[in-house]
């Protein structure tokens, strides 16, 4: 499956397609839930925001499956105001809402965190998904585009399902794996290597 750089058709059957085997079934958020999705997108869940957040309506999704309860994952992208010398005054910033109720939603930072601290986010390139473990809400395959002040790249983030936490966690180990391969340009070279279990 190759997303990145698709429109919003193809991307769907790319998600769709790619799922139709799993438990669970992916499909792009309509307007009105992007509009109920933006009142739920709480700045004050987010560290250091310096703009508004603006939503990538063309990578937002809506989860099912018969073993979790439904979950909407909303990727946004906001300045950040950061007053350490090592990085610009204002970033932009990347980050995920994974909302499964009005009471139920969690924030996770991705571009911006671990060892993509010092990049700038351009934006997300796209989305994939991979089952997953015992029935559970899918493995999320996030591809970004962010520059540090050397050079711009594309970066993979993994997030899993936490069972214990009921919430998802960014894989900062497998991310990081999947980044120094030097093979991962698109979803579905992440998808290859994570199946191989090349990065783990």
């Amino acid at each position: 499956m190759i997303c990145r750089a698709c429109g919003l058709y193809l991307l769907f059957f790319c998600v769709t397609a790619s799922s139709a085997t799993a438990q669970f079934k992916a499909r792009l958020l309509t307007k009105g839930e992007i509009d109920a999705a933006q009142i739920s997108a709480d700045p004050v869940r987010m560290p250091g925001i310096a703009g508004p957040v603006r939503i990538n309506e063309a990578q937002a999704f809506s989860i099912e499956g018969s073993g979790f309860a439904k979950l909407l994952m909303v990727p946004v992208r906001y300045a950040w105001h950061d007053k350490e010398p090592a990085r610009p005054t204002n970033s932009d910033m990347c980050g995920v809402f994974l909302i499964r109720s009005e009471s139920v939603r969690q924030f996770i930072q991705t571009v911006g965190m671990g060892w993509l601290d010092v990049f700038n986010c351009n934006s997300l390139e796209a989305v994939g998904f991979l089952a997953g473990e015992a029935g559970g809400p899918p493995r999320i395959i996030l591809l970004y585009s962010a520059n540090s002040p050397h050079d711009i790249e594309d970066e993979p983030v993994v997030l899993d399902w936490n069972a214990a936490s009921q919430g998802y966690v960014w894989n900062e180990n497998v991310s990081q794996q999947l980044a120094t391969t030097g093979n991962v340009n698109s979803v579905s070279d992440m998808k290859r290597l994570l199946l191989r279990k090349i990065a783990h």
